[in-house]
């Protein structure tokens, strides 16, 4: 139901964002390895972080919705002053927070605005069912699944004019104690994907780390069969023009000083033919002209030819994120992932001697993971050589082909709890531990290829960097090298404003 806001001719509009506290105590309620975020936290003296990044969907909301001319501020919900934050609508865009954030910030919101139309979207509505968002958040009125540009502005014009919802695409809605979906919604087109305009924040950029997250496309060409992007996005993938992306890189340069960036695209390196052409256009623009651009993106082991590595190095990218996801063949098969051992290793040795860091992404718990598979992922990283791996026990979210089929891979459960034939959830922490543990020729480091911008964008390089990955896994792993712990500490304490 919408609130007795309905009716007015006006409705002012606030969407609240922002990057949720790490909590150091619950870093294995979120399945990943949580022994650098420890050492981290003692050379900060803190047992909780509060990264002050600047996040991407809000703003792209919001910059879409000026253009038909409503007003949205963006307010961080964890950086801005919240004193007037009192509105008619309120939107609440998720990023990777967790549940608890969204709560804490829905009550909030529900607090200062008992009339308002509180909305959620962005990737928790589609991390958990709508029902189950419902009955764990009851402030919330309404969820926007998949893209929320189009579906927000349509349901701010409908609450300006007569309260139906119903007809507006892409919305789950609360009635009572029942839910209705309206359908979903068509993707944006390429063109229409929005540049987004930073301004609309309300936060000092000089609060924020200096490097912001730019989007070239949306979707995915592949069907991995533990991802739930593939039915958020939908497709086929959409791209924006070169033009534009350049013109707001040479924007966000020229207004902000920002020259770090963090593509955000599902699968940066796909096809590769337009990495390629990315690549050349930002060395031609920028490079070539002194401008010295620094990118970081995701990347898929069977798109990275040493062409396009190169092509990449030479137009600013130091780091990669690269969705490896195990070094066993029968899980890669049946993920979807139809790449060889061979085909890692020469990726990890390519990117090594172009002086790129490269952290690999690996999903543990997989249907069909045993002692065995779990023992050749250990493998293939002590032979690969990446400069960090990430970890990460499976996530079972609705609309993956895992939950949409789980008698097909003998699934019970979801989220982080969860078994099948060959393993639980609780067997998959005790192989993460192994893995992270075991392997010697890399560092165990969650979120490096992120870690990694935070550091680039004040100054470090590769090789400080490298030795930052290096001294804070030695000091997890139990080591008490002063040399590595004064690494660290120069690290934290020059990132101590930001986090």
């Amino acid at each position: 139901m919408v609130p007795s806001s309905v009716g007015r001719p006006e409705q002012s509009v606030i969407i609240l964002t922002g990057v949720g506290p790490l909590h150091l105590y619950k870093t294995r309620e979120m399945g990943i390895d949580a022994e650098v975020f420890k050492v981290l936290g003692s050379a900060m003296n803190k047992d909780t972080f509060s990264p002050r990044i600047p996040t991407i969907g809000a703003v792209t909301v919001a910059t879409f919705a000026e253009k038909q001319q409503i007003h949205v501020q963006v307010r961080d919900f964890y950086a801005s002053d919240l004193n007037d934050c009192c509105a008619d609508i309120i939107g609440i865009s998720s990023t990777f927070m967790g549940l608890q954030h969204i709560k804490e910030i829905a009550s909030f919101a529900r607090q200062k605005n008992p009339s308002s139309t509180i909305v959620l979207g962005g990737p928790i509505s589609w991390s958990l069912s709508p029902s189950a968002l419902f009955e764990l958040i009851p402030e919330i009125d309404v969820i926007v699944m998949g893209e929320g540009e189009q579906t927000f502005v349509e349901l701010v014009k409908a609450v300006s004019a007569d309260g139906n919802l119903n007809r507006i695409k892409g919305l789950f809605l609360k009635q009572g104690h029942r839910y209705s979906f309206t359908g979903m919604r068509g993707p944006l087109s390429g063109d229409s994907i929005p540049t987004p305009q930073w301004k609309l924040l309300d936060v000092s950029f000089s609060q924020t780390v200096p490097f912001f997250p730019v989007e070239t496309s949306r979707g995915c060409p592949y069907n991995c069969a533990y991802c739930s992007e593939v039915h958020y996005w939908g497709k086929p993938p959409r791209y924006r023009s070169l033009s534009a992306v350049l013109d707001e890189i040479k924007h966000n340069v020229d207004e902000f000083g920002i020259s770090t960036f963090r593509f955000t695209d599902s699968c940066f390196s796909a096809p590769p033919e337009r990495a390629v052409a990315i690549c050349n256009a930002i060395y031609d623009r920028f490079v070539r002209n002194g401008i010295a651009i620094r990118w970081s993106s995701y990347a898929r082991i069977d798109n990275l030819t040493y062409n396009l590595l190169e092509k990449m190095k030479r137009s600013g990218c130091f780091a990669l994120d690269i969705g490896v996801e195990s070094g066993a063949p029968s899980i890669l098969k049946k993920m979807g992932r139809n790449y060889s051992k061979e085909q890692i290793i020469s990726v990890a040795k390519a990117a090594r001697e172009l002086d790129m860091i490269t952290d690999f992404n690996i999903v543990v718990g997989f249907p069909g993971e045993t002692v065995e598979t779990v023992e050749q992922t250990i493998d293939m990283l002590q032979e690969a050589k990446p400069d960090a791996f990430s970890c990460f026990i499976l996530f079972v979210a609705p609309h993956m082909n895992i939950s949409e089929y789980p008698a097909r891979y003998g699934l019970n459960g979801s989220g982080l709890s969860w078994s099948h034939a060959t393993m639980t959830s609780e067997d998959a922490h005790q192989a993460l531990e192994r893995i992270s543990q075991s392997v010697t020729n890399s560092c165990s480091f969650p979120g490096a290829e992120s870690f990694t911008c935070y550091l680039a964008a004040i100054g470090y390089s590769p090789e400080q960097i490298r030795a930052f990955l290096k001294a804070t896994t030695q000091l997890a792993r139990g080591g008490k090298n002063e040399t590595s712990r004064t690494i660290v500490e120069e690290a934290c304490r020059r990132l101590q404003d930001w986090w």
